[in-house]
């Protein structure tokens, strides 16, 4: 409250990393209760009407709801079912924030998961999992009929989505061109037993590569600032598109 005047121009982040549309087992806010934070801010006249129609919302996720899916035994074949659960929820926080009155609303669909170093550690980081890909695109192609049904039914907050999905595998696929070891994260664990970041009795148990600037993935499952830049680059027009 004492910075947020001077800061309102630059928006305002209700995201909690980690979390979901659904609860993720880490105790962090899903996105419906991001959402009512966000409905919250509003009630309170934190935003004026007018600087909510001129304004843009930004749904990000990342698959945070596929991973716990996995860590607590879901199959490949129960995500048939999953999907399609993970994307009616979004819908509805989706429509909840349409009906707050802003000028655009914007969703992304999921990054290529399968080519994660979480993923690709399996094939020795060489190639993608094309079967964890396919249940990405999945999620995508339900995602651009939810989409495009909350489109057709109303008259005011335009949806967009932002092709992540797309951005990311243009670019990695010019760095496999490029490089051998391209899936290979910057910050790997020295074995299996330890991940990025990780310290044993005061010893990092991880290392680093000497050039993350030639790097797409910094970690298991997060780019690095160069790959975060030139997937952006990727998608330049449609993003100057949206926010302009």
């Amino acid at each position: 409250r004492k910075y947020g005047k001077n800061l309102f121009p630059y928006g305002m982040n209700f995201a909690v990393g980690g979390s979901g549309v659904f609860d993720t087992g880490n105790f962090q806010k899903n996105l419906t209760a991001q959402t009512d934070d966000f409905v919250a801010q509003v009630d309170e006249g934190v935003f004026p009407n007018l600087d909510l129609s001129r304004s843009t919302a930004v749904v990000s996720i990342s698959g945070n709801d596929y991973m716990h899916y996995q860590e607590i035994g879901g199959s490949m074949d129960g995500l048939k079912d999953f999907i399609p659960r993970v994307i009616k929820q979004l819908k509805s926080d989706l429509k909840r924030i349409q009906q707050l009155g802003l000028g655009k609303i914007a969703v992304t669909n999921l990054h290529p998961i399968g080519c994660t170093p979480y993923t690709t550690i399996a094939s020795s980081y060489k190639e993608c999992n094309q079967t964890v890909n396919l249940a990405v695109m999945y999620h995508n192609a339900l995602l651009a009929d939810a989409v495009a049904d909350l489109n057709k039914n109303t008259t005011s907050t335009p949806f967009t989505i932002i092709d992540i999905f797309h951005a990311f595998t243009s670019v990695l696929k010019q760095e496999m061109k490029k490089f051998k070891d391209a899936l290979r994260p910057c910050c790997l664990g020295e074995s299996s037993f330890y991940s990025c970041g990780d310290i044993a009795d005061g010893v990092a148990r991880y290392t680093v590569c000497d050039a993350p600037h030639l790097k797409f993935y910094w970690d298991s499952v997060h780019p690095t600032q160069a790959g975060w830049r030139a997937a952006f680059a990727s998608l330049g027009t449609s993003l100057n598109s949206l926010l302009n």
